[in-house]
């Protein structure tokens, strides 16, 4: 399966609350779950601290804000 995140609350040296919350629960997913990839999802170049696993992909899209890429339901 491969799981989409959006990661934008990712920021090196910055992490508080939900982020280090999503920073602990990324972590802790990448590692369970073996079988799947994950693509993180970044708004600015990311820190390669924040690379957590092989199987990951990273990618750096141009939307800023959550209504810039919201997913049609139709």
């Amino acid at each position: 399966m491969i799981i989409a995140i959006n990661t934008r609350l990712l920021l090196k040296d910055k992490l508080e609350g939900i982020g280090f919350f999503l920073y602990e629960t990324l972590r802790r997913m990448t590692a369970a779950h073996p079988e799947d990839t994950f693509l993180f999802l970044f708004d600015r170049p990311y820190d390669p601290s924040f690379i957590l696993a092989k199987r990951c992909a990273y990618r750096v899209i141009t939307a800023r804000s959550p209504p810039d890429f919201i997913y049609p339901l139709v």
